[in-house]
């Protein structure tokens, strides 16, 4: 999943700074203070508002929360209900 969203990102912007880091607990690497921003979706919004009560508890400053819509690929997502039996999923 990582590969896909850097490669992702380099055809939008080949020069833009980028790493990627592992989540190992709710907030990742959010809570280090050199982080200014982070980009949430719309279902996740909540949690970039707990990283910055969590900041404010260890004295760090707030970040901006930036909230970006998901958009669905048609490819990867599979009709629910009657249709799935009937498609064979």
């Amino acid at each position: 999943r990582a590969q896909v969203v850097a490669e992702f990102l380099a055809r939008l912007k080949p020069r833009l700074p980028l790493t990627l880091e592992w989540l190992g607990d709710a907030f990742g690497p959010a809570l280090r203070p050199e982080v200014r921003a982070l980009v949430v979706s719309t279902e996740t919004e909540a949690g970039g508002e707990a990283v910055n009560r969590r900041r404010e508890e260890l004295g760090a400053p707030r970040v901006d929360v930036l909230v970006a819509p998901l958009v669905a690929d048609p490819t990867l997502v599979r009709p629910a209900g009657p249709r799935a039996v009937a498609a064979g999923a």
